[in-house]
């Protein structure tokens, strides 16, 4: 992280952000202090990124998806509003800071119907 802001100052980029679980942003000190608070934030920001399209398009309930690579990680937004907790849902461990609620799946390839969705 050093690095990064080491390189981004080169460049004139003096204040850049991290993403944080919690779908906000985070400077790159905290996100040193504080790594853990990175956990989850890319399927944050998609959320985030999500709930604002939807609401330049004027709708306000949808159901995101982030299809990753070993997870698919299903959140809701309600009335425009995302939702965001100090536990994860799927296993009921406190964290201690605010993470965007997700439903975690875990995709595996079946031998012969293709892909089954188990729960992680």
């Amino acid at each position: 992280m050093n690095n990064l802001k080491e390189t981004l100052g080169k460049i004139g980029i003096q204040n850049a952000y991290i993403n944080h679980s919690n779908g906000g942003l985070m400077s790159i000190a905290e996100s040193m202090q504080f790594p853990i608070k990175t956990g989850l934030s890319g399927p944050a920001a998609g959320v985030v990124g999500a709930q604002y399209i939807t609401a330049l398009i004027g709708e306000e309930d949808l159901i995101t998806i982030d299809i990753g690579g070993t997870s698919t990680d299903i959140s809701l937004v309600a009335g425009g509003r995302f939702e965001a907790s100090d536990e994860k849902p799927s296993a009921v461990i406190r964290c201690g800071f605010l993470l965007l609620i997700f439903l975690p799946l875990a995709l595996a390839a079946a031998a012969s119907d293709g892909l089954t969705a188990v729960r992680s």
